[in-house]
């Protein structure tokens, strides 16, 4: 009461002076209304900011990931060119049925699987003991990947698949040199041709291998079987072994039945550029304890 007016005009301004308003990290002091829009202000650039920065990173990935495929599709169209060279020039020094040209033609093919896996991320786990030729194996089918493993764990062993394979752009040329049975399962003519494929296969020693299920699937269960190329192991009295086959992405990545197993209907073209953006995955085969 003591103060003059002007004093107490003064007093009522430094109180609303004094109010504080944060943002953040930003503190603003001064009247309401002015601390108000200053910090709408910086809030709308500290949004503007953020959303350039994740706008940036978001591109960042999907160029790292675009490189990625690149760099993967020259891999295998290198590796796949070199290692062809190599069995064209091994057939033409080396006679067809002798056993010099057989092993080489093996530590080619496990050589190419083996370098391919490396370059698309591939961590493979073996469980079991792989078979002893003469035998004939099956195993699930979950998609092109599988090759993959055939050429790493039985680069000697002849497989069965379909006869569009042959039409592949480089795997078909690679397919033929590694004597791959091809089979038009809509044609019962071209079965039993191939049943006497596999049956002489058999009775010299070698393996012989394929998916009964003829197709590849999700991975949740086992398709219904096509038993009609089994009639050869049955006639010569050859064991049966097995072996089931599991892919798995890194916590974060996209799971692996949508990535790797290629059951969805969409092109091989479209599915192998989306399966080669996945930095790595694990491919697990576990053959199994006792023959059938």
């Amino acid at each position: 009461s003591r103060l003059s007016p002007r004093a107490r005009q003064t007093g009522d301004q430094s109180k609303e002076l004094a109010c504080r308003f944060s943002h953040g990290r930003h503190v603003f002091v001064g009247r309401p209304a002015a601390v108000r829009g200053r910090a709408c202000r910086t809030g709308d650039r500290v949004g503007r900011c953020c959303n350039a920065f994740h706008g940036a990173l978001y591109t960042s990935v999907t160029l790292i990931r675009k490189l990625r495929v690149v760099r993967r599709v020259i891999a295998f169209i290198a590796l796949t060119l070199t290692h062809y060279l190599w069995f064209e020039l091994a057939y033409r020094v080396l006679p067809r049925d002798s056993d010099r040209l057989f092993h080489l033609r093996t530590r080619i093919y496990q050589s190419w699987g083996r370098r391919v896996a490396h370059a698309f991320g591939m961590t493979l786990i073996v469980k079991g003991a792989t078979p002893t030729p003469p035998y004939f194996f099956v195993m699930n089918h979950l998609s092109y990947v599988d090759i993959l493993l055939a050429a790493i764990n039985l680069p000697g062993a002849k497989f069965i698949a379909k006869h569009d394979l042959a039409d592949w752009f480089l795997l078909g040329p690679m397919a033929k040199r590694i004597d791959t049975i091809f089979v038009n399962r809509s044609s019962l003519s071209a079965v039993s041709d191939v049943c006497d494929q596999v049956g002489a296969a058999l009775k010299t020693g070698y393996g012989v291998g394929m998916a009964p299920e003829a197709t590849t699937s999700k991975g949740e269960g086992v398709l219904p079987f096509h038993p009609a190329l089994l009639e050869p192991a049955v006639r010569l009295g050859v064991p049966v072994c097995y072996a089931s086959i599991r892919y798995r992405t890194p916590p974060g990545e996209v799971p692996a039945y949508k990535i790797v197993n290629w059951w969805e209907d969409i092109t091989f073209q479209a599915h192998a550029l989306r399966f080669l953006e996945v930095k790595s995955f694990e491919a697990t085969i576990h053959f199994g304890d006792h023959l059938i």
